[in-house]
């Protein structure tokens, strides 16, 4: 059996850490609005060009009917149509897209996990 490493107390209740199988996931900054995200939406990419706004637009209209404060991540490995470069034109548009384009790793879970 693993021992688990406890959760560190925080002064602001808002900014718990949670624990994560590779340590504390990091505490995200406020949005525009001074809203603190609570919701981060990985979407794994690889030769999506076709697909990757219609994507993004549908996937960020039901994120925005949720109200909850979100980030929409695309990790793209690199793909060879250009799917990471299409999804960062988005960014001016989308202030909660991000953006994460991989050129050494490859693979669902580390895309989802480890980025």
């Amino acid at each position: 059996m693993t021992k688990e490493t406890p959760i560190p107390e925080c002064a602001n209740p808002e900014l718990k850490l949670v624990p994560a199988p590779v340590g504390a996931l990091r505490v995200l900054p406020c949005d525009k609005a001074g809203r603190v995200t609570r919701l981060s939406l990985v979407l794994p990419t690889f030769n999506e060009a076709r697909n990757i706004e219609s994507m993004i637009v549908g996937v960020t209209e039901v994120l925005e009917h949720s109200k909850v404060p979100y980030e929409l991540i695309v990790v793209d490995d690199n793909s060879p149509d250009g799917t990471w470069r299409l999804a960062l034109a988005l960014c001016a548009s989308l202030p909660s897209l991000r953006v994460i384009r991989r050129t050494d790793e490859r693979g669902l879970a580390t895309a989802v996990v480890l980025w």
